[in-house]
């Protein structure tokens, strides 16, 4: 691909989405969004139990990793008792 502004590679963004039939109930979608949040919720978990297998700075890195991606989600998808950490205090 080439613009005024030169050759910007050959990479095309390519969009992912859902699709669902017209007929599709209110069950349906009530039970795909608890399946979503039950796999979540399984996700984490697990990204929790990594996490506590490692010591130090990675320790750390993956938490700050962990607690980033968790307070970005939804609050239906954030795990049962989520507390976000507190913002670090700049002095003045």
């Amino acid at each position: 691909l080439e613009s005024r502004w030169g050759y910007s590679g050959r990479s095309v963004p390519e969009v992912f989405f859902k699709s669902w039939p017209a007929d599709r109930s209110a069950a349906d979608t009530a039970h795909d969004l608890q399946a979503d949040i039950d796999r979540a919720h399984a996700d984490a978990a697990a990204s929790r139990a990594y996490i506590a297998t490692l010591h130090g700075p990675e320790k750390a890195k993956a938490q700050k990793q962990y607690d980033a991606y968790v307070v970005a989600q939804p609050k239906p998808f954030q795990p049962k008792g989520f507390v976000a950490p507190a913002l670090p205090i700049k002095a003045k």
